[in-house]
């Protein structure tokens, strides 16, 4: 499959890597990478999760047509580079994350008791089970209660298309991921990198009305699901990646449309940030308080949009510029201190309207 390479996002496109002609190679770069954060991580413990995944994984492809490997290898990475997770356990969940759920028709299909049998982990397998979906066998199977009371309602029939509902199934493997994320939160960042890859290469879907429909299904559930967390757990670079992702496949062309503007004010935008950041350093040049952070960059286009009230008011955008601010510090007296010294560089007025967006100070 050729695709053009899209300048307005970052895609990633599994034809740039040399990953899936060799795994030793590629399990080779992943200890590599791991080996500058964790030199003493069980790397043999890891070769094992690994060759189980490409066992398992042996027949699948990914719609770029490369070994479906791959993705469980590009998660373990992200997991590393992104989320700065080196333990073993999660890296080992990574490489496993999709093994239940693929092989679940197949005859030698994985389990939870399988990788117990395995890998002697059950913590490992309590993992791997959290990260899969929930399908009508197992909507059925673990949640009996669920099934009693719509046959108390419903008939058989009705209740079974229900127990089929792809949406319904959705939010039960919501619920199972709250649930394990109340114990563990790894478990839910895994998703997160998980998602990000599937985001990044959402494009191999294809092109068709099929495709476009799964794009923005797969855009909206990232947007009200997984960028929420991604959030909370501070993670806010990826928040705003996974939200400009899910933009950009749910309506290209307001994306686009949003970019255009974006790139017509760039001489505007390049001497805001300009004057923000002389403007910031000027106003804590007499303050004894170190440690404090400023990043100031452009909005992106997803906040533009929400800031427009869905692009319907362009002009009540004042400014394309925003700032945070990071204080490292809980002392009253000193954010008293940043917040009088702010007020008087930039009035009372503006700082107000910074506090409620332009600018966050935490």
């Amino acid at each position: 499959m050729i695709l053009n390479k899209l300048l307005e996002v970052e895609l990633k496109y599994d034809e740039d890597d040399s990953f899936g002609v060799s795994p030793r190679d590629d399990f080779n770069y992943f200890k590599q990478l791991l080996s500058k954060y964790n030199p003493n991580a069980d790397f043999d413990f890891l070769f094992k999760a690994f060759a189980f995944l490409v066992f398992y994984h042996r027949k699948d492809k990914r719609k770029s047509g490369k070994p479906y490997y791959t993705h469980p290898l590009w998660v373990a990475i992200f997991l590393i580079e992104k989320f700065n997770i080196y333990d073993e356990l999660y890296l080992a969940a990574a490489f496993l994350h999709d093994t239940i759920e693929d092989t679940a028709f197949r005859n030698d299909k994985v389990t939870k008791q399988r990788i117990i049998d395995k890998f002697g982990n059950v913590k490992l397998a309590e993992i791997v089970d959290a990260l899969t979906k929930i399908s009508t066998e197992t909507l059925q199977s673990e949640n009996e209660h669920f099934k009693n009371e719509l046959l108390k309602k419903y008939s058989l029939k009705y209740t079974e298309d229900i127990l089929k509902n792809k949406e319904i199934q959705k939010c039960f493997t919501h619920r199972k991921l709250f649930q394990t994320f109340v114990k563990d939160q790894n478990v839910i960042i895994i998703k997160l990198a998980d998602r990000l890859h599937n985001m990044y290469t959402l494009h191999y879907v294809g092109d068709d009305e099929k495709a476009r429909i799964k794009q923005k299904n797969t855009s909206v559930e990232t947007l009200e699901f997984y960028v929420g967390f991604a959030s909370r757990l501070g993670f806010n670079n990826i928040a705003t990646e996974l939200q400009n992702l899910s933009f950009y496949f749910a309506d290209k062309e307001l994306y686009r449309k949003i970019r255009e503007i974006i790139e017509s004010k760039e001489t505007y935008i390049i001497e805001r940030l300009k004057i923000y950041q002389n403007d910031i350093d000027e106003a804590f040049k007499n303050l004894n308080i170190t440690g404090i952070s400023t990043h100031i960059y452009h909005r992106r286009e997803y906040e533009i949009y929400n800031l427009t009230n869905n692009f319907q008011n362009i002009d009540n955008l004042t400014d394309y510029v925003t700032c945070i601010i990071s204080v490292p510090t809980n002392n009253v007296y000193e954010l008293s201190e940043i917040a009088s010294s702010l007020i008087n560089k930039f009035g009372l007025k503006q700082f107000s309207t910074y506090q409620e967006g332009k600018q966050r100070i935490g």
